[in-house]
């Protein structure tokens, strides 16, 4: 399905945004940074936030999704999320010129899908409680295991 000029716009001027937060300077001095820890030589402590409970953010409509198509709302939320954490609590953030596009693939599975029980107390909060449901009871169940295939869909 074609996407509206719309969301085309939107996604334009969400994209804009973030190509020119990628661009400034501090960018590369955060990712040294980054490198120097992750190399075992710190120059500081950093500071990582990727723990928010987004349901719990929207107050001011910065993170409210505007695009109608799917598609286009999955990247303008990404979008919106990583502009409204720049913003407001960048810490050691780094945002790099990409947008990431997962691939198209489809697969048969392994023989037995999650069989859960959820502990859901906010409706609008993802995070949920998990009780997971034993399938492999036996050891004859063990053959309810498969190799998946999987294809990619070019």
């Amino acid at each position: 399905m074609p996407v509206s000029n719309r969301d085309r716009g939107i996604i334009r001027k969400l994209a804009s945004q973030i190509a020119e937060i990628a661009a400034l300077p501090v960018q590369a001095e955060t990712v040294a940074l980054w490198k120097a820890l992750n190399g075992l030589k710190p120059v500081r402590p950093m500071v990582m936030i990727d723990q928010i409970p987004w349901h719990e953010m929207e107050v001011d409509g910065e993170l409210t999704l505007q695009c109608e198509d799917g598609f286009c709302r999955g990247f303008e939320g990404r979008f919106r999320r990583t502009l409204y954490s720049w913003t407001h609590m960048r810490a050691d953030m780094v945002v790099e010129p990409v947008v990431e596009v997962g691939k198209a693939i489809c697969n048969t599975g392994f023989g037995i899908r999650t069989q859960e029980k959820t502990a859901v107390l906010d409706p609008r909060n993802n995070v949920v409680g998990h009780f997971y449901l034993d399938q492999l009871k036996t050891e004859a169940d063990l053959d309810k295991i498969r190799t998946p295939e999987i294809a990619l869909d070019e």
